[in-house]
C-alpha cells in the first residue's frame, strides 16, 4: 500500500527504495501506515496493494498531503529488478527466474540479463520504466508534490521532510542502514544495447537525471 503519515503520503515505486524510506521514516520517529487500496480501478501493472497510486486511493485519505515518491536510473531499475526476480530461489525454467507473470515485466523473464533487456525493449518499445513512471506521476510529473532520486535517497528524503513540516531525527535518516537490497550479481551490457536502452527511456534520463 502507499504509506501516509500525519503530513504525507509516500508513493512507493518498486524497485526505488521504498521499503527503505518507510523504515527510515519510522525510525526517525514519524508514525507511517499502509493506506487501503479501496478503489475497484485495479492496477493495469498488476502491481500489489503495497504500489497502489493516486488513482486508486481515496480523496480522504490524499487530502491536504504533502505527496512525493522516488524514481531511479533506468539501467540501474532494469539489473535491480532482474536480480531480485533470480535471486528467489530455483528456476521454474531454463529462462525464468522466480517471475510469477503478474507484473508485465515478468514476461520479459529470462536468465540471461542482456537477453531479459533485449525482450523488455521488443515488447515495450516506449520503454518500460517509462510507462510505469509516468503511471505514478503522470506525464508532467503533476501527480505527486516532490520526486526524489534514489542516488540522493538520504538527503531528498530529509529535504521532503522538512518541506512537509513533520518533525523528526535528521541524524537517523543519515546514518539508516540499506535495507531489502538485492543480491550482488555482477552486470554488464554491451555498449549497443546500453545506448539502444537509454534512448528508449530517454523520458526518464531527461526528466530526472539530465545534466
Amino acid at each position: 500500500m502507499a504509506s501516509v503519515s500525519e503530513k504525507l503520503m509516500f508513493y512507493h515505486i518498486p524497485k526505488t527504495g521504498g521499503v527503505w524510506v518507510k523504515e527510515a521514516m519510522r525510525k526517525s520517529g514519524i508514525p507511517n501506515a499502509g493506506v487501503p487500496n479501496i478503489s475497484k480501478m485495479g492496477h493495469p501493472f498488476g502491481l500489489k496493494r503495497e504500489h497502489a497510486t493516486y488513482e486508486v486511493i481515496q480523496e480522504e485519505y490524499k487530502k491536504d498531503k504533502f505527496s512525493f515518491c522516488f524514481v531511479r536510473n533506468p539501467i540501474d531499475w532494469y539489473k535491480s529488478f532482474w536480480r531480485f526476480r533470480q535471486a528467489g530461489g530455483p528456476a521454474r525454467s531454463q529462462h525464468s527466474g522466480r517471475y510469477d507473470f503478474k507484473f508485465p515485466l515478468d514476461i520479459c523473464g529470462d536468465n540471461n540479463f542482456e537477453l531479459f533487456l533485449e525482450k523488455s525493449l521488443a515488447l515495450f518499445p516506449e520503454g518500460f520504466v517509462t510507462k510505469m513512471y509516468k503511471y505514478f506521476v503522470g506525464e508532467n510529473c503533476d501527480k505527486v508534490n516532490y520526486i526524489g532520486k534514489l542516488e540522493n535517497i538520504r538527503e531528498d528524503l530529509i529535504d521532503v521532510l522538512k518541506q512537509s513540516g513533520e518533525i523528526f531525527n535528521e541524524d537517523v535518516i543519515r546514518n539508516y542502514k540499506k535495507i531489502n537490497i538485492s543480491t550482488k550479481i555482477d552486470l554488464t551490457i554491451n555498449k549497443d544495447l546500453e545506448k539502444r536502452l537509454l534512448k528508449t527511456e530517454r523520458w526518464v534520463t531527461e526528466t530526472f537525471y539530465k545534466e
